[in-house]
């Protein structure tokens, strides 16, 4: 029993390795997406339900519907895809 533990263990530390890397790349991309469309300025705002991610800083025009227009997710890697897709 002992083993189906220690097995299971190392399963989900491999899928959280999984989760990480593909993160990682997710945000390297969003990267070169702001360095080649906005100076290098990327946004990513974590809220207490979700992640919002975009371009420019909240200082191009009013706060509050700066963040309302921003490529939102219930996690990081959502929340990058969703911008991806639109900015590819």
């Amino acid at each position: 029993m002992h083993n189906i533990i220690s097995l299971k263990l190392i399963e989900n530390k491999s899928k959280s390795i999984l989760r990480f890397t593909f993160t990682s790349y997710l945000l390297k991309v969003a990267f070169d997406v702001a360095n080649r469309e906005r100076d290098g300025h990327l946004s990513i705002f974590k809220f207490t339900t979700n992640y919002k991610v975009g371009l420019g800083t909240p200082y191009d025009g009013s706060t509050r519907e700066y963040i309302s227009k921003l490529y939102t997710g219930k996690t990081l890697r959502e929340a990058l895809l969703r911008f991806l897709y639109e900015n590819l």
